[in-house]
Formats: structure tokens, C-alpha cells, sequence
């Protein structure tokens, strides 16, 4: 079919095969015409992707900060286990949460999700000999990493988009 094609262009009988395929090109360029009409309706959706990838790379430094204070307070919060020392009944509890600094990173973390970060304080209260050292730090925690981290990153988004 191709080589038929080929013989009449070379005698000067495409002419009209010619006009059809610059039709069907036209017909093509219409439908993307339709198409980029069709995405007018999602200017709000571009709008929010494109915020969201200008701010990754803030929301990669944010991480990293977030981070950096879930390792610092797990740090601290190892270091006043082992010098306090634990008493009570409660203190298999507080010696698993914070037998290493990967595990009180996972407590603490914990105190992120705000998964029972109450029976959490208590108990390790209560195994530090009830001096409120504990409750203190996890409070600290609580406010440094959900109110100052969530909404800074809620203002770096909103910032962006």
C-alpha cells in the first residue's frame, strides 16, 4: 500500500490523498484544542500542584528539623532515664520506651501522633519517682513538634500555594 502511495506522489496523483491527511491533522489539532479547554475547569488542582512541588524543598528542611528535635529530645530524655534511675512497678514500662535512643525516638514520635501521649507522661512520671521532670519535657515536646512544626509547615504550604 505504502509503495502504491509512493508511485502516484512520484507521478502527481497524491493530491487529494494529500488534502485528506492535512484534514485528519487538522482534526487532531481540534481535539487538543478541546482538551486544553476541558483543563481550564482544573485551574484550581494546577495551582495546588504546582504550590506543592515549590514548596519541597521547604517541607524537606522542615523534616529534617522535625528530625533534628525528635532526636535531640530523645537524646535528653534517654540521658535523665539513666540518671534518675526507675522504681515502681512502672518501670519495665519506661525502661522498654526508652532502652535505646531509636526506641525513645519511637516514644516520642508517639507524642507526636498524640497516641495516648498521657499514660505515656504518667507512667514514666510516676517510674522517675513522680518529679515531673518527665511530664515537663514530653509537654515541651508536645508543643515544640505539633503546635510549632504543624503549623509552620501549614504556613509554608499556604504560603506557596
Amino acid at each position: 500500500a505504502f509503495r502504491k502511495f509512493a508511485d502516484s506522489a512520484e507521478d502527481g496523483g497524491v493530491g487529494g490523498n494529500l488534502v485528506v491527511l492535512r484534514m485528519f491533522r487538522l482534526v487532531k489539532l481540534l481535539r487538543l484544542a478541546r482538551v486544553a479547554k476541558f483543563l481550564r475547569h482544573f485551574s484550581g488542582l494546577l495551582l495546588l500542584v504546582r504550590g506543592i512541588f515549590a514548596t519541597v524543598r521547604l517541607l524537606v528542611w522542615m523534616l529534617l528539623l522535625f528530625l533534628l528535635i525528635l532526636f535531640s529530645f530523645a537524646v535528653v530524655m534517654r540521658r535523665v532515664v539513666l540518671e534518675v534511675g526507675l522504681r515502681g512497678p512502672d518501670q519495665d514500662f519506661v525502661q522498654d520506651a526508652f532502652s535505646s535512643v531509636t526506641r525513645s525516638m519511637f516514644t516520642f514520635f508517639q507524642l507526636v501522633t498524640m497516641e495516648n501521649w498521657p499514660e505515656i507522661s504518667k507512667t514514666t512520671n510516676s517510674a522517675m519517682g513522680n518529679t515531673g521532670l518527665p511530664t515537663f519535657l514530653f509537654v515541651l515536646f508536645v508543643f515544640c513538634s505539633n503546635m510549632v512544626m504543624l503549623n509552620l509547615m501549614t504556613a509554608v504550604v499556604v504560603q506557596n500555594v
